[in-house]
């Protein structure tokens, strides 16, 4: 496609239509049933020349409408590129997220890891203390118990050798002797009940001891535990950042496509724009243009304003409420045959441009019918007579309640001239009737569906752009 534009572009510069155009013709009458889409290049120098005949004119017209799909098709496949873009942005944004919210989980769990750790070490810490404290209740319980040992061999000996001769000899009666072995029996169970004290608090440490181990295994088991999550997070993660990279490889990839395929819409603009003016500008649309590209509200219906209520009073037209001061777009390739301006603000009974406020009339060929267009109440006129309006790209007005008006709208009228009828004849025949409604009668015996389609007569905007009573578009 790039490269086919590229010749087209290419032509432009040719010189060979313009030095042989009588070779060219004779040529075109060869190839006068070829497709276009395999001589793309033969037919746009000879549609770009100038001197055309009327039946090269016919020709070039159906070439130029080629063209004109071509690019519709093209503008098809961007906008469907771009909604896919759209979509892609949306899952590059989702799985941003993804990836941040799991990097900040990962980031999460990483602190508690260490806290764990950091816990971990405490109890380890608290453990090894514990042991020291053990060991030293155990040491003082052998010390005293060697020193217990000790005193009673020494007091076992003493009471061997001179007990008898000390109770008897020294004792002032038996109630003495009988202190003597109290005081030693006494200092024995002052030691062993040390001994006692130490050995329960020796159990205390060891409970504690038990339960900080207990601790450490839990706290090992939460750092294992932890350890598995980030794991798992880290891999999830590495998915979603093999996913985004995919989303925008695709995305790169789509935007290059658009860039190219715009590239190759503006390419077939100027393409079309040489054989306009060899056409002098005066060709036919094959489909009608939106008159406005910002949303609206049918407001009023079309052969009366209440559709299928006669009470409601004859209305050729359709009308499309709007924001003030949007723009009003040509809806087929024609030409501007008259226009009112000076109009302000409106109201209802106001009678400036005979009620129809600022307008804009113009004759346009779609397809092999030629229309007279009525755009009213405008708030500005953006052209004037004998300019030529291009459907889509040409602003023949802004959306506005001039003339008599109850608010922002715009009465869209559309009068079927004649088939088979070019835009300049159409142009002369307005000229010589210089008839605001080209002739034809404004009431409901001049709506097309009431004459069958002859010609002069009203159109239904509302069924050619499908449109529906009281619904915003």
């Amino acid at each position: 496609m790039k490269k086919t534009i590229k010749i087209i572009l290419a032509a432009v510069f040719c010189l060979s239509c313009l030095i042989f155009p009588e070779r060219s013709r004779r040529r075109l009458m060869v190839q006068a049933d070829t497709d276009f889409s395999k001589n793309e290049e033969y037919y746009y120098q000879l549609c770009s020349s100038s001197g055309l005949s009327d039946a090269e004119k016919n020709l070039c017209k159906d070439f130029r409408d080629y063209l004109e799909k071509k690019q519709s098709d093209l503008e098809a496949e961007i906008k469907r590129n771009q909604n896919n873009l759209a979509t892609l942005k949306a899952n590059i944004a989702s799985e941003l997220a993804q990836v941040n919210k799991i990097a900040g989980q990962v980031s999460s769990v990483e602190k508690s890891i260490k806290l764990v750790e950091q816990s971990i070490t405490k109890v380890e810490a608290n453990i090894s203390a514990l042991n020291l404290q053990i060991e030293e209740r155990e040491g003082r319980i052998s010390d005293l118990n060697e020193q217990i040992k000790a005193r009673m061999m020494a007091n076992q000996k003493n009471m061997t050798l001179n007990l008898y001769v000390q109770l008897i000899m020294e004792a002032d009666s038996f109630i003495d002797m009988l202190r003597t072995f109290s005081g030693l029996n006494s200092f024995t169970n002052y030691d062993s009940k040390k001994i006692g004290e130490i050995n329960h608090e020796r159990e205390l440490l060891q409970a504690d001891k038990s339960e900080l181990a207990s601790q450490k295994d839990d706290l090992e088991q939460r750092k294992s535990e932890l350890s598995t999550l980030k794991k798992n997070l880290v891999s999830l993660k590495a998915q979603h950042t093999e996913l985004l990279a995919a989303y925008r490889a695709k995305k790169s990839q789509l935007e290059k496509s658009i860039d190219s395929k715009l590239g190759d819409v503006s390419a077939l603009s100027k393409a079309m724009e040489e054989i306009d003016k060899a056409l002098d500008g005066y060709y036919a649309s094959s489909k009608w243009g939106k008159p406005l590209k910002t949303s609206y509200y049918v407001s009023s219906g079309c052969y009366y304003y209440t559709p299928n209520n006669p009470n409601s009073g004859f209305h050729p037209a359709v009308d499309l409420a709007g924001k003030y001061g949007s723009s009003v777009y040509a809806v087929a390739n024609g030409y501007v045959v008259d226009v009112h301006t000076g109009c302000p603000y409106g109201y209802l009974g106001s009678k400036c441009g005979n009620g129809h406020g600022n307008y804009v009339l113009y004759v346009v060929q779609v397809g092999k019918v030629t229309y007279e267009v009525i755009a009213q109440h405008l708030s500005a006129v953006n052209v004037k007579v004998g300019d030529l309006v291009t459907q889509g790209s040409t602003v023949v007005g802004k959306l506005g309640s001039s003339g008599n008006s109850s608010g922002a709208h715009l009465h869209l009228g559309i009068i079927k001239m004649g088939t088979n009828l070019s835009i300049k004849q159409a142009v002369r025949k307005f000229k010589d009737k210089n008839n605001y409604y080209f002739g034809a009668v404004k009431k409901i015996s001049g709506a097309c569906y009431y004459r069958g389609g002859a010609a002069p007569c009203f159109e239904n905007p509302m069924e050619i752009y499908n449109l529906t009573y009281h619904k915003w578009y």
